[in-house]
């Protein structure tokens, strides 16, 4: 399947840093944020190709899962969280068992970025009682997703299946969607409002051109405010709260 022509090697995925300290990435908590590499998709306006593309993860050394264990542990005093972020989180196999020691040896809660394509897994872990906060990125329209995440055979039911599976699972989430002028327009701000229909936070953040993964994208103006707004008006049609993020 297309999917899995987008993973990288096996040997390039899994732990390629950490941010000891952030107060932005699990709301209302202190957490350690780990970044793990690799991706299924290959969305044009990526903040974080470093972490997506092949010959980029190369240049950057894997930790490995006692190496991050450690450094979890030093800090696990003055954190409240532990935040996963990519790339896709949930592509890395090692993602249970260290989410699992986590929840189980140091009684910490957990968080996982993802863009919902593997609802398996996300199940699994959800099943489990691994992770306690999910927020998951939905890029586009429905019919802009080939486009919006660089996969020509997308199966868009399977963003649905997490999009219901999230609603339902009785844990804290959020959905999320970045105003990209090429894709995030008032017109396609009500497809996407229809996607996470009833949710109770879905956040629209600001697009920047400083860093994409397609160079064509650093060219595209970020939206003013004022159309910022209108799109935080919209989607308030379809969902109990909206947030406005980056501006």
């Amino acid at each position: 399947m297309q999917e899995k022509l987008l993973n990288p090697p096996s040997e390039l995925i899994g732990i390629k840093g950490y941010e000891g300290t952030t107060l932005i990435d699990f709301p209302g908590r202190i957490s350690t944020l780990i970044f793990i590499g690799g991706c299924n998709f290959r969305c044009p306006f990526c903040h974080n190709p470093e972490l997506v593309l092949p010959e980029l993860l190369k240049q950057t050394p894997t930790l490995s899962m006692d190496e991050i264990k450690g450094i979890i542990k030093k800090r696990s005093k003055l954190i409240r969280g532990v935040s996963f972020t990519g790339g896709e989180p949930l592509i890395w196999r090692g993602l249970p068992e260290l989410l699992a020691w986590i929840k189980n040896d140091l009684g910490l809660p957990t968080k996982i970025d993802t863009n919902g394509y593997l609802p398996d897994r996300l199940r699994d872990v959800i099943d489990r009682g691994l992770v306690d906060y999910v927020a998951m990125d939905i890029k586009a329209a429905p019919e802009d997703y080939p486009r919006a995440t660089g996969v020509p055979n997308l199966d868009f039911g399977r963003i649905l299946e997490s999009v219901e599976l999230i609603k339902t699972s009785g844990i804290e989430y959020e959905f999320r969607t970045t105003a990209v002028p090429t894709f995030v327009t008032e017109e396609t701000m009500h497809k996407i409002g229809e996607v996470s229909k009833g949710a109770r936070l879905h956040a629209i953040q600001q697009f920047r051109n400083l860093k994409t993964l397609s160079g064509d994208y650093a060219d595209i103006r970020p939206y003013p405010r004022s159309v910022l707004d209108k799109l935080v008006d919209i989607l308030s049609q379809y969902v109990q709260q909206v947030e406005l993020r980056g501006v």
